[in-house]
C-alpha cells in the first residue's frame, strides 16, 4: 500500500475539526480520525495509514 502524503498532512491539519469526535473514531495510538480503521489481535483499532507508516520506518531503521 503506497501512503499518501497529502492524506496524513490533511488529517494533521484538520485536528481542529475533529477535537470533539468520538473516541471510538479515534485511532489509538496517534489520536487522529480514523479514515481506514483496523482491528489488531490485540483488539485495538488504529488506521492503516498508521501501520504502513510504522511499517515503513520499521523497514528504513532494521532491514535496509
Amino acid at each position: 500500500m503506497q501512503i499518501k502524503k497529502e492524506e496524513v498532512i490533511l488529517n494533521i491539519h484538520n485536528k481542529e475539526l475533529y477535537e470533539d469526535a468520538p473516541e471510538a473514531f479515534r485511532d489509538e495510538l496517534v489520536s487522529t480520525i480514523m479514515n481506514e480503521p483496523v482491528r489488531l489481535p490485540s483488539g485495538n483499532y488504529v488506521d492503516m495509514v498508521t501501520i504502513s507508516i510504522s511499517l515503513y520506518i520499521f523497514r528504513k531503521a532494521f532491514i535496509e
